[in-house]
């Protein structure tokens, strides 16, 4: 359903993979142009890609308005769009979709983003009050510090804007104080660049527009401890997937999931054995559409003589042209014929094997039992 590609879409978005997440959701938007959130997460999937270059940011307003047009009082999609317009410097215009996020409920992070453009567009006043209440609600929240750094910070400087030079030096310092911590343990922990008190907590658009993930300040230790179940869960969900696909018909897209699922986990056998009968069924497809086509029938005779359908893969490989200068094929027909009943053929072709000095262990040891077993009747 369209629906659930905006959830896969959504989690492509979360795990950073733009180019995916927006072929999930304009394939939602293929679907079902109303399915919501598609175009929201949309937006941020194209605002979140710096490899689409500047551009992005007015292709990204557009999906936000695109949201909005769906539910006027959508408050995530408001405030989505008015940091985008912010940002684009068309702040009066962001002021207005900003004020309508903050009405009702707001969130502390929307209310940061409305603080930020009063503070902007020189609305001092209105600022420090508004981003007072953002430190507020982010408390009762229980928001991180790499979002309260933020905070902080702006209202230092609009206090200091407003003459409120106390206020002003004890918010700056509390900014300061945040992001030395987290450059001590996040940023050096991790290896990642030192945090700068001028850049919002969270560098990249996703964490503005997504909420969090809850492992999203974990330690490195802590997520490599759970790596293995977060993969296993992964293969899991992409093998559900391809079941699905599958059921209904789609073995080339179950195909696809499984292979997925498989190179997420190699080891999730479910994964594994749902990509063998998907591939096999699809080989089964094929032959039915080019039953002449003796490379498919070879391929399809394997897969057979692989899950122990000798009989199916005998009949196969019987007419084969190649067999008589592939060596290894007439040693797969001749075992095949034998698990199949019909040793006597084995022995004939195994014995014109040894005939052309094709004689490694595995033939003459086939050769060895099967002449052990007597003749067929």
């Amino acid at each position: 359903m369209a629906a659930t590609r905006v959830i896969v879409g959504e989690a492509y978005l979360r795990a950073g993979l733009y180019e995916r997440a927006r072929k999930e959701l304009l394939a939602a938007l293929a679907q079902d142009k109303t399915v919501r959130h598609a175009h929201y997460y949309l937006g941020v999937a194209i605002e979140s890609d710096s490899a689409l270059g500047p551009e992005r940011s007015e292709a990204a307003i557009a999906e936000y308005q695109e949201e909005l047009s769906l539910d006027p009082a959508d408050r995530a999609a408001s405030d989505r769009l008015g940091l985008a317009l912010l940002e684009a410097g068309r702040g009066e215009e962001a002021e207005k979709v900003l004020e309508t996020a903050v009405r009702g409920e707001a969130t502390a992070l929307s209310l940061y983003h409305l603080g930020r453009c009063q503070l902007s567009l020189g609305r001092v006043a209105d600022a420090i009050a508004t981003l007072r209440s953002a430190l507020a609600t982010a408390e009762e929240e229980g928001l991180p510090e790499a979002d309260t750094e933020k905070m902080h910070y702006q209202l230092g400087l609009a206090a200091r804007k407003a003459g409120a030079l106390d206020e002003a030096t004890t918010e700056l310092a509390e900014a300061k104080r945040i992001a030395q911590r987290w450059n001590e343990t996040a940023g050096g922990g991790m290896g990642g660049p030192p945090v700068d008190p001028t850049v919002t907590g969270r560098a990249n658009a996703v964490a503005a527009g997504v909420p969090p993930s809850e492992v999203s300040h974990l330690t490195p230790a802590k997520r490599a401890e759970l790596l293995p179940d977060v993969l296993l869960n992964l293969a899991r969900a992409y093998t559900n997937l391809g079941t699905i696909q599958a059921r209904s018909g789609h073995l080339e897209e179950a195909a696809g999931l499984f292979q997925e699922a498989v190179d997420v986990d190699p080891g999730f056998a479910d994964a594994q054995y749902s990509l063998g009968v998907t591939r096999f069924n699809l080989g089964q497809l094929a032959l039915a559409s080019r039953p002449h086509d003796a490379d498919l029938k070879r391929m399809l005779a394997l897969a057979f003589f692989n899950a122990k359908v000798y009989d199916k893969a005998a009949e196969l490989l019987e007419d084969d042209q190649a067999r008589a200068s592939m060596p290894a094929l007439q040693f797969s027909y001749a075992i095949a014929l034998a698990r199949s009943g019909r040793r006597a053929q084995a022995v004939t072709i195994l014995e014109g094997l040894v005939a052309q000095n094709i004689q490694p262990p595995e033939v003459m040891e086939a050769l060895r039992q099967l002449k052990g077993l007597g003749k067929e009747k």
